[in-house]
């Protein structure tokens, strides 16, 4: 299931959402995201565990793609939403 926030609805068009979602779904975890996020996700692959991407939109607005632990729901978000 994928979901997004009011906020990330507002501020970011959908396509570059999607398009965000489909990189985070293939292992993609953005260019801007940390050294220690970046580990963290490569063992969650491993174990299902939450993993985390970051994006910025065309418009330089940053936001977030969650996947819980267990792999059920994805979540874009804006960071001031977390």
């Amino acid at each position: 299931m994928f979901v997004q926030t009011p906020g990330v609805e507002c501020a970011v068009p959908a396509e570059e959402i999607r398009a965000a979602l489909t990189k985070h779904m293939s292992g993609d975890w953005g260019s801007d995201i940390c050294d220690a996020d970046r580990k963290q996700n490569n063992e969650s692959l491993k174990n299902k565990g939450m993993l985390m991407s970051t994006w910025k939109s065309k418009a330089g607005t940053e936001f977030w793609i969650i996947t819980d632990a267990g792999w059920r729901v994805s979540t874009a978000l804006l960071p001031d939403e977390y």
